[in-house]
């Protein structure tokens, strides 16, 4: 067991920047290849998510620096003028598609444990 959580230990410290080696570890943990269920108590699962989120849950910066750019909210406006315009924030691409994964993932996960409230949009 010791050597197990030292193996996955070293993996994910070893990939912090690298988000396919983690997931793909996750994935291999979470759902096993073999066909036999591993039972774990509760307190493996919450040590477990302890040291993921501690070495997992820190999101770049450059994933959280947006552009700014101000639009003209209609043609017929006079551009000379600051309320003319709107701001539009550009955020990197590898940070939409982290929030499409993420939220994607969380949804999936509120579904299966009747946690998400059906009125939410």
């Amino acid at each position: 067991r010791d050597a197990r959580v030292s193996y996955f230990s070293n993996l994910v410290s070893q990939s912090k920047g690298n988000p396919k080696v983690l997931f793909n570890t996750i994935s291999s943990i979470v759902s096993p290849a073999s066909p036999t269920a591993s039972i774990h108590s509760v307190t493996d699962c919450e040590n477990f998510l302890s040291f993921f989120v501690d070495k997992v849950n820190k999101v770049p910066a450059y994933f959280k620096n947006a552009v700014i750019h101000p639009l003209l909210k209609k043609p017929s406006l006079d551009p000379s003028l600051h309320s003319s315009f709107r701001p539009i924030s550009k955020l990197p691409f590898i940070s939409k598609i982290l929030e499409k994964v993420v939220a994607k993932q969380l949804t999936a996960a509120l579904d299966e444990h009747n946690i998400y409230d059906s009125f939410q949009s």
